[in-house]
């Protein structure tokens, strides 16, 4: 894909695409540019975005950007989960404690320790089927960022996109423009 719609690139080509990416050099000297630009914050390009230009050589939408994006839902996806647990185990804690070895103490055990043992994604398609498809107590899919704003067709965004606190809440709630 990196020579574009050549269908039987020349040996020349090939060589000239090989020496741009820099594939041509010892191993060790790779690696150290590598390393070099992992120091500097450089993760590279998207091979997905990649495309070989002549003039300019490899261009491409840079990996950090991506990166970065993906850890702002990840980590607000974290920081939902931390303040669901706490909101549950603040107030269990107390009563459960205050009830040691009874049945509704045991239960509880029972049914923490098979949370925390399902592995999160089989979880996650639980919570997907059960509390958003069957239920319909909240979206089944889509992301709606408290801060910032998704645009028209973005991944999880409706016809005016999305964001903001209060869009964030009404799609934690209910089926709204933003799922």
């Amino acid at each position: 894909f990196i020579l574009g719609n050549v269908q039987n690139p020349t040996r020349e080509q090939i060589q000239e695409a090989n020496h741009r990416l820099g594939v041509d050099r010892p191993a060790l000297e790779q690696y150290g540019d590598f390393v070099g630009d992992l120091a500097r914050g450089d993760l590279g390009i998207s091979w997905t975005t990649a495309a070989y230009v002549p003039e300019q050589g490899v261009v491409g939408e840079p990996v950090s950007g991506l990166v970065l994006r993906a850890a702002s839902v990840t980590g607000s996806l974290v920081l939902g989960g931390v303040l669901v647990l706490v909101a549950l185990a603040v107030p269990l804690g107390p009563f459960l404690a205050s009830r040691s070895g009874s049945a509704i103490d045991r239960i509880t055990l029972l049914l923490t320790l098979a949370f925390v043992s399902t592995h999160p994604l089989v979880a996650a398609l639980v919570l997907q089927l059960v509390v958003g498809r069957r239920l319909g107590w909240l979206p089944d899919q889509g992301y709606c960022p408290f801060f910032g704003e998704t645009g028209p067709g973005a991944p999880g965004a409706g016809a005016a996109g999305c964001g903001g606190p209060l869009d964030w809440a009404r799609a934690s709630g209910s089926r709204s423009s933003c799922w």
